[in-house]
Formats: structure tokens, sequence, C-alpha cells
């Protein structure tokens, strides 16, 4: 369940950012009003922040934590710094294609993930490797440990809310891996399902095919 915060953020801690006082709200052309929040950072430094990046976790210092990054454990090279970047867009930047997606469908990450150096940990802990990608369990929950697993990108592939499944010969494919095994082109599987194939002819060879009489 997704904490509730209250209008008046002054003296919550979101991260190393202590929330000092508001400073503005700024009134966009379509008469949306969103404020700007002046907290303090536990190194001292004072900074302005939008409200929705304080509570979605998108920041949570004032830009210390990145450095520290860079100087103790040298990992804004690695590739899952690239990935962690990537998840966080995916959640939290509305200007970012696949938003819709994600973040626009209520999908976040968690709280511990927020900090880079638990979600590096966690996989390098959990089986990652270069040639894998991060797949999400259930495409219905977040980013967090219970719900993601480090895998191969056939397997991730065939884990999304756009395939199309098909039951043949008992078992339950995805058309692409019905196509991939009967060496034919999804596309001709597609049309078949849509046309009324059933069966071996589902998957049968054009030139074994009878065609459908049109009623």
């Amino acid at each position: 369940m997704k904490r509730k915060f209250p209008k008046d953020l002054t003296s919550l801690t979101f991260g190393r950012l202590t929330v000092l006082k508001l400073h503005e709200v700024v009134t966009y052309k379509n008469n949306k009003k969103v404020a700007r929040w002046l907290c303090k950072c536990s190194c001292g430094k004072e900074t302005i922040v939008f409200r929705s990046n304080l509570i979605n976790g998108h920041s949570t210092s004032c830009g210390c934590y990145q450095k520290e990054i860079v100087s103790t454990h040298n990992l804004t090279n690695h590739r899952l710094y690239s990935i962690w970047l990537d998840i966080k867009k995916r959640c939290f930047d509305k200007n970012r294609k696949s938003y819709k997606d994600y973040g626009g469908r209520g999908i976040t990450i968690c709280d511990e993930w927020k900090e880079f150096i638990n979600f590096y940990n966690w996989s390098i802990n959990n089986g990652y490797s270069n040639s894998l990608t991060i797949d999400r369990i259930d495409n219905d929950r977040d980013y967090e440990l219970s719900n993601c697993r480090w895998t191969t990108r056939f397997v991730q592939n065939n884990n999304t809310r756009k395939n199309v499944y098909v039951e043949f010969d008992g078992e339950r494919k995805t058309l692409s891996q019905l196509a991939r095994e009967y060496e034919l082109s999804p596309s001709t599987i597609k049309y078949r399902l849509n046309n009324g194939y059933e069966g071996k002819e589902l998957v049968a060879k054009q030139n074994t095919i009878k065609k459908k009489k049109v009623v």
C-alpha cells in the first residue's frame, strides 16, 4: 500500500532531505498548481524540490548522494547503474515514452531500491550477469525484491502484457514460441487464429494446409 502524505510537508524527511517550509506554488497554463518545497540535506546544503519528486522518491538528497557513488563506489559507469536509472525514469519521468506502461499504470520502485547501492547489492547477490536483464515476475506489481529476477531476454519477452497466448496440443504457449517451434512467422499463425484454423492446421506448412471457404 502506498504511503499517503499530508498537504503540509514541513518537518517530514525524505531520504537525506528534511522539509523546512513551502517555497512557492507554481501555476501552469492549464491552471495546474505545483508546490516546491525548501529542504535541508543531511550534508547541510539547502535545495528546492517539487512535491512530486519528494513523495515518489525521485529526490532523496541535494545531489550529494550521487557524488558519493562516484567517489566511494565508482559505480556510475557500471551497467547496473544505467539499468537502475532507466527503471526510475520509467516509473517517475512523465516525459518518457514508456512512462504510460509503468508509472502511468501505478508501477513504482520500492523504497529500498530508491538508493542505488541497495539495488546494486541485491542484484550482485541474486544472479546478475551482463548477459541478463531485469524482469518483473508479475507485470502488475512494482519493482521490488519479491517481484524481480535476472533472466534472459527470451524469458522476459515471453512475460509481457502484450503477448498473445495460444492453447495448442495441451500446452499454453506464446504466439512467438509456437511460431519459432514450427518455423513459421508469428503473423502467419496470428492470421490462422483469426480465421478459425485449429489443431495441426494452425502450424502446418503452407503447401499442406487447406484454404478455408469464405461463407
